[in-house]
């Protein structure tokens, strides 16, 4: 009798057993607690795409601040330094004004008679006593000094205080006007007192301003009362006038506020 059960084994044997069908990989995280439960995350490889993802926005986002920083970082060293030739060229041509000045006063103090005068002078007239030459009056020698600017928080009054010097070597007193011109960093300006008529930045040539009297050195005290951001002055033109409102004196000092 034929054995069926060795015949069924045989072909089971010879027949091929089907592979598992290959599955995409994917990445699961499990948390487990102390109680025994777990968390699943199934999307942690998304969720690690994202946050690198958003490390590089950071990343690019950072860089490209510094390099704007560092941009406007060299714009204000050029200003800065444009600045301070501008000064430089500044201070050079107050000394030529100053020496030209100078000349001018001397050449006027020693006037010389001219040759043909001299000539026709009529021999009556020659008995007569000589007049004596004008002397014109020597203009001071006036510069500012010690300048500094205090602030009263709780009255908002802005305070100026300088000296007048004068190097004159003549006890002769003086008598004039001061005028300051407070700028700020956007070209904005404030003129005290606040009644002064500016032409180009500059004073007209009247008398008005500050009035004060000295004779080697004043103190001058000017205030801006109701000033709320006195640290927006950058800057200070201080203006010298005498009573017919000629400027002899045209000076820009730093302004460094104190409390």
């Amino acid at each position: 009798m034929e054995d069926f059960s060795r015949e069924i084994k045989k072909n089971v044997a010879s027949y091929p057993a089907h592979k598992p069908v290959g599955q995409a990989q994917k990445w699961t995280l499990l948390f487990v607690g102390s109680h025994g439960k777990t968390i699943v995350f199934k999307r942690f490889k998304g969720l690690a795409m994202f946050f690198m993802l958003l490390l590089f926005s950071a990343v690019v986002a950072a860089a490209g601040l510094y390099v704007l920083y560092d941009l406007q970082v060299k714009k204000v060293r050029k200003l800065e330094q444009d600045s301070e030739a501008l000064k430089k060229q500044i201070a050079a041509l107050k000394h030529e004004k100053d020496a030209l000045v100078i000349r001018a006063i001397k050449a006027e103090s020693d006037p010389k008679t001219p040759e043909s005068l001299k000539k026709d002078t009529k021999p009556e007239e020659s008995s007569k006593p000589e007049a004596k030459p004008e002397v014109k009056e020597e203009l001071p020698r006036l510069s500012v000094e010690n300048f500094e600017t205090t602030y009263h928080r709780s009255r908002k009054i802005l305070t100026l205080k300088f000296n007048v010097k004068n190097a004159t070597p003549s006890d002769q007193k003086f008598s004039g006007y001061a005028i300051a011109v407070l700028k700020t960093s956007d070209k904005r300006s404030l003129n005290v007192p606040y009644n002064i008529d500016l032409a180009s930045g500059r004073p007209l040539e009247k008398p008005q301003g500050e009035s004060f009297e000295m004779s080697k050195s004043k103190h001058l005290e000017m205030e801006v009362k109701g000033e709320k951001d006195p640290e927006r002055f950058e800057s200070a033109m201080v203006f010298i006038l005498d009573k017919s409102g000629r400027i002899l004196v045209e000076q820009n000092i730093p302004v460094k506020i104190t409390y």
